[in-house]
């Protein structure tokens, strides 16, 4: 949600106070360049997220530097090893000798706390590489660092610059989000613990007395998590890098994807002390309240449960009896586990925009991807889209993952190509798959059952007529499909080669030709598909029978005659309706389908065996069996295995 009246105050409001309220460390000291970082780059490198980096232990002159920078174009930085510099001289233009009338626009975004638990120089590096110089001296002594921050809101870049002018020497990033919200960095004595773990240790711990300092910060993080709009949610957390991606001297297009995703936080579990039944009374007891309590206290350890029913538990413990043993601990822990729930379903709105945004911007990267003309989109504009698209996403990739979606193009590799220009371009885009035209081309094997072959009359009544196989029933399939799984939005289509043997008499060998349009639907991983395919299918044995085969006359004489032989063979149409499960990992894919087989023979007798050279007569017959020929309708069920390059 955007709010463009208050954050601007907010924002100017909050930022004073940290920068004259809480002075910190200087860090930055001259232009960063690549070549004076090298011996930076060794412990650098291991920074987690290198292009969103925290700058909460950012010195406030540089933090004042962004602030104005900010207010004229899109900042522009020079970024290199554990350096950060922003170039007050140089400003960036949307088109030739126009500059930006509004550099960045300030939204909303879910409310969203972490907390970073850092206990060594590795970890600093990883975590607050920025401030790790000013930083690693407090570890020196033993202690440790936890930041605890909300992130409220976010100015985005209203496009990437197109042109730079100024003294813009060592140019690598510009900034294409400004992350603020609220902090506070603790040191915290060796062997002490934090007041909250993460999920995966709900409610087993017990309370331990702290000995922290706080050595700096800014607004106020609970604050915040109750009221984003508070005038304490205006910090400056982190920043959102873009690289300068070049051919030549000029700069390329920037698609904007990733615009207004903000970090989507993760939810802490309160590290409560063990209830206290010391006060419990078992004189006169209250089976019904102490159910209640056992109760809530399974539901609290179970992990997989939702903070609300957590809640509820311990809110029937609460109101049941005002003045109960437990009253006191109930409210304590209904207050706590409200937090929780509250954070949850923050985190699920910020799924939820990710998901929307990722596939909004994946099917924006496609459409720009499929621009045929050079003079568009050159080769290296789709390189550097492709690029952005991966750098917007690297943060995500987690998510991403929990979501069932991945940060991939979907096309050809990303970040190769022509070169960026930068000196730090650190991000790790997600493997992509490469196939040899642009889209997949599938060979699968099938193998399984069906009810397959020519159905005809052989008795009974008119109204409820008997029909038997006389060629084909019950038997196996095998088949080959090769062509397109996937040609867009999940559609595909094959071309398909089946045969079928039946197991019992009478038997046959039939092949069947034909194509098959698909739909599925899913992740990367596992796809529920539902595909209609069909073809000409067609006896390629003869079987030799009798009248008596068919119970009744076929050439009208009123004699059903078993020593009247003649070969019998069939062809006609085939349809197969299924639906399946399928999985790929990597350029395998396997899975299982189950439907319907429906086919219709046109039978032909030919000379054969006894009575068989009569012409006549097997035009007659021929005529009958024909007359009386049904549809089969059977069960299919195949397991298939195949490759997609």
């Amino acid at each position: 949600m955007s709010d463009r009246r208050f954050l601007p105050c907010v924002f100017v409001l909050a930022l004073s106070a940290f920068l004259f309220g809480c002075p910190g460390k200087q860090v930055i000291t001259e232009t960063p360049t690549v070549e004076g970082a090298e011996e930076q780059q060794a412990t650098c490198k291991v920074a987690k997220d290198p292009l969103n980096p925290l700058i909460v232990e950012w010195p406030g002159t540089s933090k004042v530097d962004l602030d104005s920078s900010s207010q004229r174009s899109v900042v522009i930085v020079s970024y290199a090893g554990c350096t950060l510099k922003v170039l007050t001289s140089c400003h960036a233009k949307q088109k030739k000798g126009e500059e930006v009338d509004k550099p960045y626009d300030l939204t909303s975004v879910t409310p969203a706390r972490d907390k970073l638990q850092i206990a060594d120089q590795s970890e600093l590096y990883a975590r607050l590489p920025l401030g790790a110089a000013s930083l690693k001296g407090e570890l020196s002594l033993g202690s440790s660092l936890e930041l605890d921050y909300i992130a409220v809101g976010q100015r985005v870049a209203a496009k990437a610059p197109e042109e730079l002018t100024g003294d813009c020497d060592g140019a690598t990033h510009f900034i294409r989000t400004i992350t603020v919200g609220a902090y506070s960095l603790d040191v915290m004595a060796k062997g002490k613990a934090g007041a909250s773990v993460d999920v995966g240790n709900a409610g087993a711990g017990v309370g331990r007395e702290e000995s922290r300092r706080n050595l700096r910060g800014s607004g106020d993080v609970d604050a915040c998590s109750k009221d984003p709009l508070s005038k304490d949610c205006g910090a400056v957390l982190q920043l959102g890098l873009a690289p300068l991606q070049r051919e030549g001297e000029k700069l390329l297009n920037n698609a904007g994807f990733g615009a207004g995703l903000g970090p989507t936080g993760n939810v802490y579990i309160p590290n409560l002390d063990n209830l206290n039944t010391s006060s419990a009374s078992f004189r006169n007891v209250d089976s019904a309240y102490f159910k209640l309590v056992d109760t809530a206290m399974s539901v609290e350890k179970q992990k997989g449960t939702p903070a609300t029913e957590k809640v509820r538990a311990w809110e029937k413990v609460r109101d049941h009896k005002k003045e109960g043993e437990f009253f006191e601990q109930a409210e304590e822990r209904v207050g706590e586990w409200e937090k929780v729930a509250d954070a949850e379903q923050r985190r699920r709105e910020a799924l939820d925009k990710l998901r929307e945004t990722y596939l909004e911007d994946k099917s924006k990267l496609d459409e720009l991807l499929a621009i045929q003309s050079d003079q568009l989109a050159t080769p290296a504009q789709k390189t550097a889209w492709r690029k952005e698209f991966d750098v917007a996403y690297a943060p995500h990739q987690k998510d991403l993952e929990e979501l069932g979606l991945r940060s991939s193009t979907g096309g050809s590799g990303s970040g190769s190509g022509s070169g960026s220009g930068t000196g730090n371009d650190t991000s790790t885009p997600v493997a992509e798959k490469q196939y040899a035209i642009g889209t997949p081309i599938g060979l699968e094997a099938e193998f399984g059952y069906a009810r397959f072959g020519g159905n005809v009359k052989t008795g009974g009544t008119e109204s409820e007529p008997e029909t038997a196989y006389v060629l084909g029933g019950d038997g196996i399939v095998a088949g080959a499909n090769l062509g397109f799984p996937n040609l867009g939005a999940g559609f595909g289509l094959m071309a398909t080669f089946r045969a079928y043997q039946g197991l019992q008499e009478p038997s046959g060998t039939a092949l069947a030709f034909g194509g098959q349009l698909r739909w599925s639907v899913g992740s990367e991983l596992a796809k529920f598909e539902i595909a209609g395919g069909g073809g000409y299918a067609l006896y390629v044995t003869e079987r030799e029978v009798d009248e008596g085969t068919f119970n009744k006359d076929l050439n009208n004489d009123n004699n059903i005659d078993e020593d009247h032989n003649f070969l019998l063979s069939a062809a006609g149409a085939t349809i197969d309706l299924t639906l399946g499960v399928i999985f790929n990992i990597d350029v395998l894919v396997f899975g299982a389908r189950a439907g319907l087989n429906i086919s219709g023979m046109n039978f032909t007798a030919t000379k054969g065996g006894k009575g068989g050279e009569d012409v006549e007569r097997i035009d007659t017959i021929n005529t009958t069996i024909n007359t009386d020929s049904e549809a089969s309708v059977g069960p299919l069920f195949t397991a298939m295995i195949g490759v997609q390059f």
